[in-house]
């Protein structure tokens, strides 16, 4: 562990801790078997011997946002790698949250409230950037229904618009696209083929 009390200077990195992987705690023979290995992990709450009810909010780590930080703050960072021991996963996941098995009213893995102080030109929940690599490349997929709940959904790329399978013929894409038209909008069709776009 390495911590730093006192800052002066110029400083590349700054922590005020950092924990290291020891080295020996990832050797082993070629019949050594891991199932799950990581870095940290908390152990399981108590589901009894506690009072019902007395508890109004529960988290696992509360963190507070940085105060500094002229051009980034960043709440949570990870650093990735292109580095491996062994075989190279099949998946990769930056984030991952089981299934919520509790919940009356409403599970949610990912909960954002929106910004509501200031004056920023832009206000986003979710930002992600395009992807340089892959045969196929989303921004966002599921099995289930998007929904928004107060202004528009936006296509704002230049002849691109919204990809939907012909009910009568499911190996065929349309893109459903909008005209100007000078003033006099109008909805256009282009069949997109039997394969959606790649991005």
């Amino acid at each position: 562990m390495a911590g730093n009390a006192n800052l002066g200077g110029t400083q590349t990195v700054a922590n005020a801790l950092k924990i290291d992987f020891g080295t020996p705690r990832l050797i082993g023979g070629t019949n050594t078997i891991v199932t799950d290995t990581g870095f940290m992990q908390s152990g399981a709450w108590p589901s009894v011997g506690v009072t019902a009810g007395a508890w109004t909010n529960a988290y696992i780590a509360k963190l507070a946002f940085p105060t500094v930080g002229g051009t980034i703050r960043r709440g949570i960072w990870i650093t990735t790698s292109t580095g491996s021991i062994g075989t190279v996963a099949t998946n990769v996941e930056g984030f991952y949250c089981e299934a919520l098995k509790i919940g009356t009213t409403q599970r949610v893995n990912y909960s954002a409230d929106g910004a509501t102080t200031g004056t920023p030109t832009r206000a986003i929940c979710f930002d992600a950037a395009a992807h340089s690599v892959g045969t196929d490349r989303w921004s966002l997929r599921g099995a289930n229904k998007i929904e928004n709940t107060v202004t528009d959904l936006i296509a704002s790329a230049s002849g691109k618009g919204l990809v939907v399978m012909c009910s009568d013929d499911n190996t065929q894409f349309v893109r459903i696209r909008a005209l100007y038209n000078a003033g006099s909008p109008s909805i256009t069709l282009d069949a997109t083929g039997t394969a959606l776009p790649t991005s």
